[in-house]
């Protein structure tokens, strides 16, 4: 009696065992089939390729700026001025001959100031003494004008130079360069991405997948344009003197992009 009772006990304590263990390996099997599931859902989400693209240009400059400085002497302030005046009206008559719009022609910096005597005396064995300052003996005006070429005007910029020159006056010549710069990168940029798109196709169809959204975008511009500056001498020029050579140069502009494709 006491034996039959003992084997019903261990009977029922190895099912509950039993369902115990069942229980514990249906539970690590639900979490380890979401710990997978969760896994290969982030890896699909984040599967991409990266390529780049490459695009060049030679940029041509449209543009350019000049400054004329205009220079009149003489014994009064007026004279000084009157005499700065004649000159401003020579260059700004040499430029309406070659059809420069009034916006592309601005007068700055106009200032007049004394002109003074230096007394310097030589000193024992040809060396010299200080100088001191002395009495005024006229007046200077000077008045810069900034002068821009556009377009065709750039092809004219040594012929310009040479006419004002001609005037009287001293030219210095600025940059040129790219008017629109940003258009130009823009322009740069497009054709970038879309040999980016061509290689990441390519890439693709070797793999043997599908191109997807774009995931990630960077790009590296170089080549930026750097002007040539040239100068122009202060002299003066006849007609029959050969204008300064003025070279606007040109200068490889690029654009790397590197592009990042989902893909499916």
């Amino acid at each position: 009696m006491y034996s039959e009772t003992r084997d019903k006990q261990i009977n029922y304590y190895l099912k509950l065992s039993g369902a115990i263990l069942l229980i514990v390996l249906a539970l690590f099997t639900i979490v380890v089939s979401g710990s997978i599931s969760s896994y290969l859902g982030s890896v699909s989400t984040n599967k991409t390729i990266t390529v780049t693209g490459y695009a060049e240009m030679n940029a041509t400059p449209d543009i350019r700026t000049l400054y004329v400085n205009v220079e009149g002497k003489g014994t009064t302030e007026k004279l000084a001025q009157e005499s700065a005046s004649v000159k401003s009206k020579a260059v700004n008559d040499a430029l309406k001959s070659v059809k420069l719009s009034d916006a592309d022609i601005k007068s700055q910096n106009l200032s007049t100031y004394p002109e003074y005597e230096n007394n310097c005396t030589t000193a024992p064995y040809g060396s010299y003494r200080p100088c001191v300052q002395g009495a005024i003996k006229g007046y200077i005006t000077t008045q810069t004008v900034e002068v821009t070429l556009r377009g065709d005007k750039l092809d004219k910029a040594a012929g310009i130079v040479a006419d004002l020159t001609s005037k009287g006056v001293t030219v210095q010549t600025g940059e040129a360069s790219v008017e629109n710069p940003e258009k130009l990168k823009t322009e740069l940029r497009t054709k970038a991405i879309s040999d980016a798109r061509l290689n990441a196709e390519k890439l693709a169809g070797a793999l043997g997948v599908r191109l997807g959204k774009v995931d990630s975008f960077n790009e590296n511009s170089g080549g930026g344009y750097y002007p040539m500056t040239a100068k122009a001498e202060s002299m003066s020029m006849d007609s029959s003197a050969t204008p300064p050579v003025i070279s606007n140069g040109s200068q490889k502009v690029t654009s790397t992009v590197s592009v990042s494709f989902e893909i499916r």
